[in-house]
């Protein structure tokens, strides 16, 4: 469900289309089927009595100890990737609810713009993002491109700063690395976008 509601965003708000594509990854690393889905019985059956083994679809034989791992591993799979969604959903949300964000449309309020502006949590602004209708959230998509001028997503690694001094020793050190960071991250910063930072 989560990601249909994203789907309402994404032409808009760069940032959704970014939470869907992170979403799409998490879903393909799912295991893939040992066996064709759905299976011909009869033609299964016909192939075990004719090589005395299950085949894969690769035809690679399927050992009771193979398919213990492969059907353990898809149950741990399954319970993340049903989190996926949802998850992606919260981090849309969680960014809607960014400081700079809420400036920005606290500036202009405009209609749908209430459930953010009210919500306290990303889990509670992506429930009412559920509860909207798909009409309602792409009336809201469209309000927020216009808001947000449509700047889109760049990611800064905080490993990829690496300041000249890489010691702190006294309090003044502290000023000439935050010094540095910050000019760091003018420099990262282009024309129509903004910065996500990652560890």
């Amino acid at each position: 469900m989560g990601g249909k509601a994203l789907r309402d965003f994404a032409e808009s708000v760069p940032q959704a289309d970014t939470c869907l594509q992170e979403c799409q990854e998490c879903l393909s690393r799912f295991p893939v089927r040992l066996r064709r889905s759905p299976e011909d019985r009869d033609a299964a059956e016909a192939e075990v009595k004719r090589e005395g083994a299950v085949k894969d679809v690769h035809r690679v034989d399927i050992t009771f100890k193979r398919l213990s791992e492969v059907t353990n591993d898809r149950q741990a799979a399954a319970r993340d990737l049903g989190n996926a969604k949802r998850a992606a959903l919260t981090a849309f949300a969680a960014f809607l609810l960014s400081p700079r964000v809420r400036d920005v449309l606290t500036k202009e309020p405009a209609e749908g713009l209430q459930e953010i502006l009210q919500s306290k949590s990303a889990d509670q602004l992506a429930k009412a993002i559920l509860a909207m209708t798909p009409q309602q959230r792409k009336a809201l998509a469209k309000a927020l491109k216009v808001m947000l001028g449509g700047k889109t997503q760049k990611t800064v690694r905080l490993s990829a700063f690496s300041p000249k001094t890489d010691v702190v020793w006294e309090p003044g050190d502290v000023d000439i690395v935050t010094k540095e960071f910050r000019e760091y991250l003018r420099q990262q910063l282009a024309q129509g976008t903004y910065l996500k930072i990652e560890r």
